[in-house]
């Protein structure tokens, strides 16, 4: 009974006392995102129109697999090309309104930064002196002895200072500026912020250069953060017609051996699979993959569901992702064994400074196989290294085969 009523006097003390906010439970509070771009015009809303229409196509394709990567591609595209847009009117209309607050702002203190000379002056018992007349006399006589003094200006000049700067050895800044002063310099100074991509055309030789988001060099793509996300796609896209060219020549054929089939696989599509898999072999794609366990699962006649470890194992091949290593750990043994005169050798010592580089990424796989001093031996052969290197990449492929079979 007392809780009772200690309770009922709590809850009357708050009701009397304590405000009570009333909230309409039928609106919801969240605010709702304003559409609205100052910088909004026909361009972009033409490339809206079509980011749209290729996702509809995308999403509404109800056909092959290959078509419908092909609209999402499309879709992809069109829908980077309209970021990069939005990003670029952005960009110049707050470029644009900065410049008119400059303007503004500078407009309206110009008249208090004018700086106006005090017309007083402090007399000799301390006092302060304003008249002009006063002022500009004192002024006056004040010029006149400081620049008609009677005292020689030299004799001025500490001794001990003069001889010290006389007897200075200056001769090394007559000196040609070596080149380990400039490594010196570019490394010691600061990585700064990466600026935003200006709008200036550049030309070489009275041809504009245009400017693109990844470029082919020597059949490989590469894109300006080096992803290499676009060349294992373009090189999944060129094995997966050399793989489906040898479907054919199995059907053709009315079947083949396993050894046949593996032999095939090897000259024809593996070699447009890894192509420059020394320069992007340190990372992994599923792309890449994909078209091997597809190999498989073709010979053994089984569906798309099946598990790709177990397919690759009942083939007893070697994992895309070894062959990358393989690769990786090849060139590398190359580049230690280029002769020091050559440029190529010297631009790889120059980019192995750097870290998280590719070559840090190599020399951190082979310190987990226990291979950097053989690799680093100029002494033994490129052929006799990657025997050994062959067989410690197989052991540890097999053992994360088996972790994942226990797991």
């Amino acid at each position: 009974m007392d809780y009772d009523q200690f309770q009922s006097l709590i809850k009357s003390e708050m009701e009397n006392k304590l405000p009570v906010y009333e909230t309409d439970y039928n609106r919801s509070n969240k605010r709702k995102k304003s559409m609205f771009k100052p910088y909004w015009n026909d361009i972009l809303r033409d490339q809206w129109n079509k980011v749209c229409m290729s996702e509809r196509k995308w999403l509404k394709h109800s056909g092959s697999n290959s078509e419908k990567r092909k609209l999402k591609d499309c879709y992809c595209t069109e829908r980077k090309q309209f970021d990069r847009m939005n990003r670029k009117f952005k960009r110049r209309y707050q470029n644009n309104e900065r410049q008119k607050l400059e303007d503004k702002l500078y407009s309206r203190i110009c008249n208090e930064r004018k700086s106006c000379i005090p017309s007083a002056v402090v007399n000799e018992d301390g006092t302060i002196e304003t008249d002009k007349v006063n002022v500009l006399d004192r002024w006056k006589e004040d010029f006149r002895q400081l620049f008609n003094s009677d005292e020689n200006n030299e004799e001025t000049i500490p001794q001990s200072t003069e001889s010290q700067n006389v007897n200075r050895d200056i001769t090394e800044l007559n000196e040609p500026i070596t080149r380990e002063e400039v490594i010196t310099a570019v490394t010691r100074a600061k990585v700064r912020k990466a600026a935003a991509i200006s709008e200036y055309s550049f030309e070489c030789s009275g041809h504009k250069i245009m400017k693109i988001d990844s470029y082919k060099y020597l059949g490989i793509w590469l894109d300006e953060h080096l992803t290499f996300r676009k060349n294992a796609r373009e090189l999944s896209k060129s094995a997966s017609r050399a793989l489906g060219a040898l479907c054919g020549k199995v059907v053709a054929a009315g079947g083949m051996t396993h050894g046949v089939y593996t032999k095939l696989y090897s000259t024809v599509v593996e070699p447009i699979l890894l192509y420059g898999s020394g320069i992007w072999g340190t990372k992994t794609f599923s792309e890449i993959t994909s078209v091997q366990n597809r190999a498989c699962k073709y010979f053994l006649s089984v569906g798309k569901n099946t598990s790709n470890l177990s397919s690759r194992g009942d083939m007893g091949w070697t994992s895309c992702e070894t062959k990358q290593r393989k690769s990786c750990t090849r060139l590398l043994c190359k580049l230690y064994r280029l002769d020091e005169t050559r440029m190529l050798s010297k631009i790889w010592k120059y980019s192995a400074r750097r870290r998280k580089g590719w070559t840090f990424m190599v020399n951190k796989l082979i310190d987990k196989i226990d291979m950097d001093l053989l690799v680093q031996d100029t002494t033994l052969s490129t052929k006799l290294v990657m025997k050994i290197a062959n067989e410690k990449l197989f052991r540890i492929g097999q053992s994360r085969v088996e972790k994942r079979f226990i797991q």
